[in-house]
């Protein structure tokens, strides 16, 4: 396999910093996040200013929850090349999960004006305004990202949360169809929802 051709790559000389990147990036495509963020430490000691490290590095910290940690390597990264979409994409995504609510909304903004092609830049922008409660605003945004192709069952799952606050009933009730089939379930209340309304546009 790749990773035993690494590792005797490694035994022969320790100081590939490519090779533990590259082993780095199989472990988190394997989810051996740990096992990459030590591949990822090791090519950082020998090629430190290489971005793209500190940034595979951040998906490892991200996947076993460290976005403190995430967030300082995806700032080093965006330092050296600011209008890395990628970057602007993930740390906005921490700083959504820790709740640093103005400094995700700047970088959506930010990534969506540089980056014509975005689209999951949208969806993660009306989940910030979701969770301001700011409804009108969260749906465009939702169906923003509907309408440029996003088939996250979690999209249609929030914007049936939001239409339902919106009482857009028929809207909810499609969105809500889509995120069950796509594998979401449903919980009570919104089970419930979803039959009434069912019943009610049959």
């Amino acid at each position: 396999s790749a990773l035993h051709y690494y590792d005797a790559s490694l035994r022969i000389n320790s100081n590939f910093a490519y090779v533990y990147f590259y082993k780095g990036t199989i472990h988190n495509e394997l989810g051996k996040h740990e096992l990459a963020i030590t591949d990822f430490n090791n090519a950082i000691n020998l090629w430190p200013e290489n971005p793209q490290i500190y940034y595979q590095r951040s998906l490892a910290y991200m996947a076993s929850g460290s976005y403190k940690y995430a967030l300082n390597d995806l700032n080093k990264v965006l330092l050296v090349d600011s209008a890395n979409y990628d970057a602007l994409r993930k740390r906005a995504q921490s700083n959504l999960i820790l709740k640093n609510y103005e400094t995700a909304e700047s970088d959506l903004n930010r990534l969506i004006r540089i980056n014509q092609n975005e689209i999951e830049g949208y969806f993660l922008r009306g989940n910030y305004f979701l969770q301001k409660k700011d409804y009108d605003r969260a749906i465009q945004d939702y169906n923003v990202a509907k309408q440029k192709g996003l088939d996250l069952p979690e999209l249609f799952y929030y914007s049936g949360y939001t239409n339902i606050k919106l009482k857009n009933l028929k809207e909810a009730c499609s969105d809500l169809s889509e995120a069950n089939k796509g594998g979401i379930e449903l919980d009570r209340k919104m089970q419930r929802f979803f039959s009434k309304c069912l019943q009610e546009i049959n």
